[in-house]
């Protein structure tokens, strides 16, 4: 017994080594975790180390903070004497898996005189709320801007309105621009992520008086008695077309918002021949020339009326032949609702056809008022409009079937 005993504090000494090397292989290995996690990537990645009392092995954890910064509406804009206001939006994010702080800071390039005359008012809003209303500001040029601060979440995002300004054109040069740049940085410990959005803002002129280019290919097309259908090509502008100004004559009858390229003028008579132009209007308030003239003249109004017994058994369109006798036209076709399934026809020398209420309640709902329009068949196939109308549609309280003059 006294020979055995020296051996028992190698034993101890061994086990001690034993954990001590099994802890540096631990940590290795965190460490190289750690490199590979946190290269070639801008997310940022990290780990921590944790001894515990009840186990050999320290405890280990790890997440990633990934910054993502976007433009929802891009505030670029092209600035000129009447041009001088902008509103944007901006969305920082992190899209990583824990919670960081953030800073977003402004550089720019270009222009010095420009970035100094553009105000830049920054507000935390979200897409609901929208950006019409300021709170609590942030207010700068894009010379210089206070340094956006705050913290985010795992995947939470932050919503920024930008509304800028040109001061003034004092001392600008023409067609010069600035591009300002947004760059936000997560930060977790040591760890960091970044991400970049940038906007370019223009100074065109400080007086605009270039007019645009006339519109083309303005085309007018009768609908009805009472409506005139025109539509056009758009026009040109260095700054862009604001509206187009329609005209009947020499009358102005309505202003078009760009880019909308077509209008209905609903104030037309029936049997009426009909001059339009257009011409565009930029944001200076420099007009075009007048486009080329689209002329068009609307068919007659149907004479309608609701015969049978009891009344509303059929309705009897008539109107007046102009063009009687004439060999090139082969039939009439009277079309309700469009459909030919209700179209009733008639020969190239009459002027009145009755409707019955069956084929049009089956292309239409009992209770509507829908279109009538009365087409010559000429000897080539082609289908000219001549008249227009309209017919009521109901159901009578025996529940028969009613048509009835509009």
């Amino acid at each position: 017994m006294p020979a055995s005993a020296p051996a028992r504090p190698s034993r101890l000494r061994r086990a001690r080594s034993t954990k001590g090397t099994l802890s540096l292989l631990v940590c290795v290995a965190i460490v190289a975790v750690v490199t590979l996690l946190s290269t070639g990537s801008s997310a940022g990645t990290y780990a921590s180390l944790s001894d515990t009392s009840a186990s050999d092995l320290p405890a280990v954890s790890a997440g990633s903070i990934t910054a993502a910064s976007t433009f929802g509406i891009v505030p670029t804009v092209s600035y000129t004497s009447s041009v001088t206001e902008k509103v944007g939006n901006l969305m920082v994010s992190n899209n990583g898996t824990v919670g960081a702080t953030y800073t977003t800071t402004l550089t720019r390039t270009g222009s010095a005189p420009l970035a100094s005359a553009v105000r830049v008012v920054l507000w935390k809003s979200t897409a609901v709320a929208g950006c019409t209303t300021p709170v609590s500001p942030i207010t700068g040029t894009w010379a210089s801007l206070p340094v956006l601060t705050g913290t985010l979440s795992a995947g939470a995002s932050q919503f920024y309105c930008i509304k800028t300004t040109l001061t003034s054109a004092t001392g600008l040069t023409a067609n010069s621009s600035v591009t300002a740049t947004f760059t936000t940085v997560l930060a977790q410990s040591s760890w960091t992520s970044s991400a970049s959005s940038a906007v370019t803002q223009t100074f065109v002129s400080s007086a605009d008086t270039t007019k645009p280019t006339a519109p083309t290919a303005l085309a007018a097309t009768a609908k009805s008695a009472t409506s005139v259908v025109l539509t056009w090509k758009a026009a040109t502008d260095a700054i862009g077309v604001k509206e187009y100004l329609v005209y009947r004559g020499t009358t102005l009858v309505s202003t078009v918002a760009s880019p909308t390229l077509t209008y209905t003028d609903n104030g037309t008579a029936p049997s009426t021949a009909y001059s339009y132009t257009v011409r565009a209007k930029d944001a200076a308030g420099n007009t075009s020339d007048a486009s080329n003239v689209a002329s068009v003249t609307t068919p007659q109004a149907l004479r309608c009326a609701s015969t049978g017994d009891p009344a509303g058994y059929y309705v009897n369109y008539t109107w007046n032949n102009t063009v009687k006798g004439d060999a090139s036209v082969s039939k009439y076709l009277l079309y309700v609702n469009g459909s030919s399934t209700a179209a009733a026809s008639v020969g190239n020398w009459e002027t009145a056809i009755g409707v019955a209420p069956d084929p049009v309640h089956a292309t239409a709902p009992s209770g509507s008022t829908v279109p009538v329009v009365l087409k010559q068949k000429l000897t080539n196939g082609q289908e000219v409009i001549i008249a227009t109308g309209s017919v009521r549609l109901a159901v009578d309280q025996w529940g028969s079937k009613r048509i009835f003059c509009a």
